[in-house]
């Protein structure tokens, strides 16, 4: 549907997003043990599952955000020819993809520790086929009007986890995931809102400067949302260095 430069210009696009992806693989492989155990005990698993995407919405929304205000700066950054800036509105189409797809793997995993692999496959299958039915149609538009069908593949790639995201959710039991955690997800989104728009005026600066002051400024609306406490720093820490012991102030799970 489009030439190799083209391919080129979306495949470092998407290898930039991705490279927080470490975040979501390294929940999933640490809580799975943990769901799995507590599957047939509701308030337990529904505080894991809490704890889990608020982990991943607290690290991977800023990321998102900084890679988006930024995308330009990383190109310049990995020493890509003067071609790729071409890979720039693809990484912006992209950057949300990132949280929206570590959100879905930690929902994927809690669906199948609930015994709902089955529809969660099925949903990955129907996904298989949306996707590439609507890039048939987004990437000859975007190549036609824009020079670059990449963009037109990284909105569908976006979309295609909106849609999971919404089928998991619709597969979810009833009580898992309460408004506690849509609000605390919208609460992340906030915080990196407001912190894309202090760095937004620094992008031209060296890029050391708008990556620090975007930590700051996150670090400082976390704290002022209460989106994290220093006791749920030390809990965090705990779950991704899989230590055993408990996770207060939930009770110790032993995997089976």
């Amino acid at each position: 549907m489009t030439t190799d430069a083209v391919v080129g210009w979306y495949a470092a696009a998407y290898r930039i997003i991705m490279i927080p992806a470490f975040v979501p693989t390294t929940v999933v492989t640490a809580v799975f043990p943990a769901l799995s155990a507590a599957a047939h005990d509701l308030p337990v698993f529904r505080g894991l599952a809490h704890r889990s995407i608020r982990l991943l919405a607290l690290t991977t929304v800023p990321m998102a955000f900084g890679i988006l205000v930024l995308p330009d700066r990383l190109i310049e950054l990995l020493s890509y020819p003067a071609s790729f800036s071409h890979s720039v509105w693809p990484i912006i189409l992209l950057a949300l993809h990132m949280p929206l797809a570590g959100i879905d793997t930690v929902l994927g995993t809690m669906l199948a520790t609930l015994d709902k692999q089955r529809a969660w496959a099925l949903t990955g299958v129907a996904a298989a086929f949306l996707n590439p039915a609507l890039n048939m149609i987004a990437i000859p538009v975007t190549q036609s009007l824009f020079g670059n069908g990449a963009i037109g593949a990284a909105a569908i790639t976006t979309m295609t986890e909106l849609f999971m995201l919404g089928v998991a959710l619709r597969l979810m039991p009833r009580g898992v995931l309460g408004q506690e955690t849509v609000t605390y997800v919208g609460k992340c989104f906030a915080a990196a809102l407001f912190m894309a728009a202090v760095v937004w005026p620094l992008r031209e600066t060296t890029l050391f400067i708008p990556v620090l002051v975007g930590i700051l400024v996150y670090a400082a609306a976390a704290v002022m949302l209460r989106l994290v406490s220093a006791d749920e720093l030390r809990d965090y820490a705990n779950l991704i260095l899989r230590r055993r012991g408990p996770i207060p102030p939930l009770p110790v799970i032993e995997a089976s």
